[in-house]
């Protein structure tokens, strides 16, 4: 026998709210119905001076039970995560805003003279490669060869 949805004997609204163990959007509306009915008590205590009765807690889980409103739970659930989610995203988007213009800080420019430096030990360091290529080639055999060759062709 299946069991009734009688609101007194038992709380199918978990069931309806929430279609698997990880639907956040489904326990997010759930605990926004639970927010709501903690609400009501708190207004029919406050209106009447006592606790609900069962007639009371039953209408509002008529009302809570009805397709309306549970959408309007899943609606709420959507729009609280889509606020954490945007929340979450700006968030982020400064802290990586933070770490760049620190990196940007530690990539200085450096000045015009440092840049001239730079360029000359360069330069030098190219013309001394060189260098010691040249001598490498002129105390080889092959290479005093062609130097001969080359001298004797210019004094000819």
């Amino acid at each position: 026998m299946a069991p009734s949805k009688n609101p007194s004997q038992y709380n199918w609204i978990y069931d309806e709210l929430v279609e698997s163990e990880d639907d956040l959007f489904g326990r997010i509306a759930y605990t926004e119905y639970k927010r709501h009915k903690i609400q009501e008590i708190k207004e029919l205590r406050k209106k009447n001076g006592r606790e609900p009765t069962r007639e009371e807690l039953e209408a509002f889980q008529r009302i809570a039970s009805s397709h309306q409103q549970q959408e309007f739970y899943r609606k709420k659930a959507e729009m609280l995560l889509e606020a954490f989610a945007s929340e979450y995203v700006a968030e982020e988007k400064n802290q990586l805003r933070k770490e760049f213009e620190v990196l940007c800080r530690k990539v200085q420019p450096h000045s015009f003279l440092r840049g001239v430096g730079e360029s000359f030990v360069g330069s030098l360091a190219f013309t001394v490669l060189w260098a010691l290529v040249l001598i490498a080639f002129l105390f080889s055999a092959e290479g005093r060869e062609v130097i001969f060759n080359i001298v004797r062709t210019l004094l000819q």
